[in-house]
């Protein structure tokens, strides 16, 4: 039994084996934003979490984004404006993109990504800090994306 469990494991070591993860990472995010970029949505809003050290970490808030740049961000509720210095905490889908194509050059300790099924952009992100380029830990999560028609 010990030796089958020895081998499971090494099959499972095995088959997750990759050259580089990394910029398999990269490549994913770069084939998924292509298929995002075909859908042409420019202008949406987006229910995100980023949970990081700074006053609305770990709170949902909605993120409008107008021709692919934030233009409000407010409360979950969305009545409540958050303010300007708050908004250097969350990302469109364009600006989730750019972290996960850079990690070929920022090589993260760690890193999880989920795609949404049909949207294509990165709902679930959690990247472990890397290199100087990239000292800090990013977590987001993307509950919902309503393109604005």
């Amino acid at each position: 039994m010990k030796r089958f469990a020895l081998f499971i494991i090494a099959i499972i070591l095995f088959a997750s084996c990759d050259d580089n993860p990394v910029s398999s990472l990269s490549d994913k995010a770069s084939g998924e934003l292509q298929k995002w970029k075909s859908l042409g949505i420019n202008s949406y809003t987006l229910t995100q979490m980023r949970i990081a050290n700074f006053t609305y970490s770990g709170r949902y808030v909605r993120i409008y984004v107008t021709n692919n740049a934030i233009t409000d961000i407010r409360d979950s509720s969305g009545t409540t404006s958050i303010s300007g210095e708050n908004w250097q905490w969350y990302k469109s889908v364009d600006q989730l993109f750019d972290i996960l194509i850079d990690t070929k050059y920022t090589k993260p300790s760690y890193y999880e990504i989920l795609y949404d099924d049909t949207y294509h952009f990165p709902a679930a992100l959690s990247l472990g800090p890397g290199t100087a380029k990239q000292s800090e830990a990013y977590t987001f999560l993307t509950i919902e994306l309503i393109p604005n028609k």
